[in-house]
Order: structure tokens, then sequence, then C-alpha cells
């Protein structure tokens, strides 16, 4: 699979061989810092060798060919983390979450180590994910033997590249 370079200058496959205009592709190795796969590097158009940096934090690769240097595929990262909530029953409410990423990572909630069903799972859930990652319950439901809703909350987002998990969050019926 390419990891994004506009030039062919890096790309990364798991057992099957690489090409390279219909060219197998042989010089291979393991980068410490990349999920297991072979990773090939080869010379560009103009024969001048393309090169890998070490990836910045939630980067999996720099790619530079000639005077270009563009950033590439990175592993998922929470820039909004959801915060503690006190709700009323039958009343909705948000967990916020948001994820950054390339490509753009899937995000999924989990509740006390379970993974929560949304609208996506079943039209008929009261809970919905938001476009954003944000979780958004149109009605809090709470009973005396059945508290589906209240518990401790985290959001997962991945891509191929890894995930990134939440902080904790709460919520609570009043």
């Amino acid at each position: 699979m390419n990891l994004g370079c506009r030039t062919p200058c890096l790309q990364v496959s798991s057992s099957r061989p690489v090409q390279r205009r219909g060219r197998p592709v042989t010089s291979f190795y393991r980068h410490p810092q990349f999920p297991p796969a072979a990773v090939s590097h080869f010379p560009s158009d103009d024969m001048t060798d393309m090169t890998l940096s070490p990836p910045q934090r939630g980067s999996s690769a720099w790619c530079q060919g000639g005077s270009r240097l563009r950033q590439e595929d990175s592993s998922p990262r929470i820039v909004e983390h959801p915060s503690d909530l006190i709700v009323s029953k039958g009343e909705p409410a948000t967990l916020n979450c948001k994820a950054e990423g390339r490509p753009t990572p899937t995000v999924e909630w989990y509740k006390d180590a379970e993974r929560v069903e949304t609208d996506k799972d079943d039209p008929r859930s009261h809970r919905m994910l938001l476009p954003s990652g944000s979780l958004f319950f149109l009605r809090i439901v709470h009973g005396r033997r059945s508290k589906p809703d209240e518990g401790a909350y985290v959001c997962v987002a991945r891509n191929y590249l890894g995930e990134a998990i939440s902080r904790n969050a709460s919520l609570e019926v009043a």
C-alpha cells in the first residue's frame, strides 16, 4: 500500500512483491518505527535517491525527493476529549470526541469496556455517532433496574497506522 507520496518514493507491502513500473523492487529494509511490513526504497525519476527521515510524533513517514518535503499518512490522535456529564433522565446529551489522522480515522465508543451500539449498528438506537466522532444521546435511558447509559466512556479512533484512546468520561444520571 502506498503511504501517500505523490512521487513514488516509499512503499510498504506485507509479503506481496512490490513493483515499480512493472519491475520488481528488491531493496527492502525494516524500519523500527513502522508497523510490521517491508519498506522499499528506490530512486526517483531523476535518479536522485529518495530518503526516509525519522517520522515526527503521530506521523508514519516523511518523503523527501530533491527539495520537496511532505508529511505523509499519520496515526490517529485525539484532539478533543470527552468530559464528564451529569444528565437528567430522558434528556439529550453529547459526549464530544474529535480525532485527526491521515487517512481520517474511524471512531468507536466504549462504555465500561464494551462497544457502544449506535444508530450505525441499529437504526432504532437512541445513541447516534455524529460525523465529528461525538456520541449523541437522543434521550438518556435510566430505570431502577436498568441503567444502560450510565458509566465510563472512551472514544477510540483508528486507521491503518494505529489507534488513539481518549481519556475516560463518566456519564451520570441525576
